[in-house]
């Protein structure tokens, strides 16, 4: 009897469904259904890879299932920086079907790229994505700070030979200050925030290593709150972990690793005090890891970190060239050149009191006693050599570790380079765009020398740089020339970007 109840029961089941199938048959319908008009878009990458301030081209093709009217439409073109922390609001480029867009102030990095259409009729929008990937134009390359009517600004030759002019000012929409001084790569060292300082007569400022943009004010660098004064100077060894500046004369030292918990630009903590009240001069003798040593303008002596101050040199190293304790003369220009074998050569060239001009030189060394746990800094003489009247009107001096014993200096349009040992020329150059206001040997590539020159006013696009190679004789060449990039050239530096 349960499974008769049970058969019934299905019997029923089964008749109700039947009956709904039934009315569901007879339904004539009063539903009408409008087929969309799905697009489709091509001619969009997968992937883009651009240079910061480039202009990013991209032409669709855009086709729909019934039709497509382009003036139905609504597009916008947009990126966003993949795994951005910040929640930062996307960066509109285009609202047009054609993208032609500047790439700007977007900094380097991955980004997504999306093309979106919107049909206005319905709200219904379709998109596609692409990746982006803005390549830095500063990673690498030469930044040249030039002086343009008086005012400051860094023109930039990236390792592409692309020219980017007036660098600072288009990155970070103002002005640098007046009368430049120097720029200087801070944070060498790999643990290190990469940096630049460009120094100038009336303010000194740090930008990103990598794309230019503005960080700080130089004094907020200090440890203590810094009077604000004239960078004149910087200076590391060859590891990068300690690096020195010169401020008007003073010398302040910060150690430039990173170490978990610290902050992420290590400050300036240690001042050191001269003996004797000395200052020195803008001239670094520092590339190496033996010491960091300058030279005390006042007293005319070499002096060196001693971790607490400035002192001087290790006395009894005198010899017929001269006294590096007691020189008596000023200092002009001045280079540490390390060599392959790891010696380190010091070449200054120096004026007397009765206005000759010499190159002196010879070695830095180092000696330590383990019994005594002493160490000594010094400097061995290795020779003296007089400069010619022409030598003694030069604009500036340059040296590379190529050859320690050629000296390469600039008057009018022409560089004449001289063995040190004999005082002989060997070789001559003479370069187009008027007299040369700077040169400066690559300090990752010896072989390669940097010189400014310009028709002496100072205008915009009135200066040429030249990319020079020397040869293991000393003789020059031209390797490239960069015409009417910049003003009056003022100051190199490599800038050496990510690392």
């Amino acid at each position: 009897m349960r499974i008769n109840c049970l058969d019934d029961f299905a019997v029923s089941m089964v008749i109700c469904v039947l009956m709904s199938l039934s009315s569901c048959a007879s339904d004539e319908g009063n539903y009408s259904y409008k087929e969309l008009n799905t697009l489709s878009i091509t001619g969009v990458e997968q992937s883009y890879e651009i240079e910061q301030f480039s202009t990013l081209e991209i032409n669709p093709i855009i086709s729909g299932s019934l039709s497509f009217e382009s003036e139905n439409y609504d597009y916008v073109w947009f990126l966003h920086l993949v795994n951005d922390l910040t929640n930062s609001a996307p960066d509109t480029l285009s609202k047009m079907k054609n993208l032609k867009a500047e790439i700007g102030n977007s900094p380097s990095g991955n980004y997504e790229l999306v093309f979106q259409v919107k049909d206005r009729s319905t709200g219904l929008f379709t998109q596609t994505t692409s990746n982006l990937t803005i390549v830095n134009s500063f990673s690498k390359g030469l930044a040249i700070l030039s002086s343009n009517d008086g005012m400051s600004d860094v023109t930039f030759i990236n390792s592409l030979n692309k020219v980017i002019d007036n660098v600072y000012s288009a990155v970070n929409g103002r002005s640098l200050g007046k009368n430049p001084i120097g720029i200087f790569h801070a944070g060498r060292n790999a643990n290190c925030h990469q940096q630049l300082i460009i120094s100038t007569e009336d303010s000194c400022v740090v930008v990103n290593g990598t794309d230019f943009s503005y960080e700080m004010n130089f004094n907020d660098m200090f440890y203590f709150p810094s009077k604000p004064g004239i960078l004149e100077a910087f200076c590391h060894g060859t590891y990068g972990r300690y690096e020195h500046c010169i401020v008007d004369g003073k010398v302040f030292k910060r150690n430039s690793y990173i170490w978990e918990g610290e902050p992420t630009v290590p400050m300036f903590a240690t001042y050191l005090p001269c003996d004797n009240a000395g200052r020195v001069a803008p001239v670094s003798f520092y590339n190496d890891n033996i010491a960091a040593i300058f030279y005390d303008k006042i007293n005319k002596r070499f002096v060196y970190d001693n971790y607490y101050g400035l002192s001087p040199l290790a006395k009894g190293f005198e010899n017929e060239y001269f006294n590096p304790t007691n020189l008596n003369m000023d200092l002009i220009w001045g280079d540490n050149l390390l060599s392959e074998d790891g010696l380190s050569y010091i070449r200054m060239v120096m004026k007397d009191d009765g206005g000759k001009v010499y190159v002196l030189y010879g070695m830095k060394q180092t000696k330590y006693d383990y019994d005594t746990s002493s160490r000594w800094y010094y400097i061995v003489p290795s020779g003296k050599l007089q400069l010619t009247s022409d030598a003694m009107q030069a604009t500036c001096y340059a040296m590379s570790s190529v050859d320690v014993n050629f000296l390469y200096y600039a008057t009018g349009n022409t560089i004449v380079g001289i063995s040190i040992l004999t005082g002989n020329i060997i070789s001559k150059m003479t370069l187009e765009g008027g007299n040369i206001d700077r040169m400066e040997f690559d300090p990752n590539d010896p072989s390669r020398m940097y010189v400014g020159v310009s028709d002496g006013s100072c205008k915009p696009k009135s200066g040429t740089v030249y990319y020079l190679n020397m040869a293991t004789n000393g003789q020059l060449s031209i390797e490239k020339k960069f015409e009417g990039i910049c003003g009056k050239t003022v100051d190199f530096q490599v800038n050496y970007g990510n690392r």
